[in-house]
């Protein structure tokens, strides 16, 4: 019973001491850090991940006329090429880019009252990285957006 107690004491403290506290910086994602004109570097889709159906990939590499612009009043305006044309307001919360569309044309398709939620991954400065995923029927879905300034 002793060897157990010390086992048990041996374990707790090893423990405590791989949990170390993070230190490292992560930058305060708020509205005002999203706000202005970002160019489109690229918005990758893969689809259709898992059992029921082969994965599908598409990859939009941005051209000079595409871009994501947040403004101040909470409105998202953008535009990739003839594939898509959204209108949203937005709200930033804990890493999180939370997007109501006004409409959202995507594949020559117009969506009334649709609504999507992004991960923003990486922000600098001259860089916004956006990502999505979740399960359909037909397996994950993942969406990843690359902005610059």
């Amino acid at each position: 019973m002793k060897n157990l107690s010390l086992i048990a004491c041996l374990i707790t403290i090893l423990g405590m001491a791989a949990c170390k506290k993070d230190n490292s910086t992560h930058p305060t994602v708020t509205k005002a850090t999203v706000i202005g004109d970002w160019k489109v570097v690229s918005d990758s889709v893969s689809s259709g991940v898992g059992a029921v159906e082969q994965p599908t990939i598409r990859v939009y590499i941005g051209t000079g006329s595409d871009y994501f612009n947040f403004t101040s009043t909470g409105k998202l305006y953008a535009k990739e090429g003839n594939v898509l044309l959204d209108t949203a307001t937005y709200s930033v919360q804990n890493q999180r880019l939370n997007l109501n569309y006004s409409y959202l044309f995507e594949n020559g398709e117009t969506i009334p009252g649709a609504s999507g939620s992004f991960t923003i991954s990486d922000l600098t400065a001259h860089s916004l990285k956006l990502t999505d995923q979740f399960f359909t029927p037909g397996g994950f879905y993942d969406e990843y957006i690359v902005l610059s300034r």
